[in-house]
């Protein structure tokens, strides 16, 4: 994907999850939760292997699911921001083996 990713795409998309969310606003948290799930399928289409973007695609899905129930018992910020950042810089460098690692590492 390094070589393919639309950075720009990313950092798109990276701003709607910088929003956080409110616990009390469940739109908030999916919005969020929802550009996060946008943000990796980015990264798998990249790959230009369709069968990988839909394992990741219903991998995703399930897990926003999943996070819809725990993320209105925490305070609207996350480890996520950071890490996005740090993932959107390796990619802008064209750097494959950190972006590897940095997602790695996010999941």
């Amino acid at each position: 994907a390094a070589p393919r990713l639309d950075v720009g795409v990313l950092r798109g998309i990276d701003a709607i999850c910088a929003r956080g969310f409110s616990p009390d606003a469940p739109d908030t948290i999916s919005a969020m939760l929802a550009a996060n799930t946008e943000f990796h399928l980015a990264i798998a289409r990249a790959c230009g292997n369709e069968r990988i973007t839909a394992v990741v695609s219903e991998l995703l899905r399930d897990q926003e699911r999943l996070f819809h129930a725990g993320f209105g018992a925490l305070d609207g910020r996350t480890g996520m921001r950071h890490q996005h950042e740090e993932i959107i810089a390796a990619f802008a460098r064209r750097d494959a083996a950190a972006a590897e690692h940095l997602v790695r590492e996010h999941i």
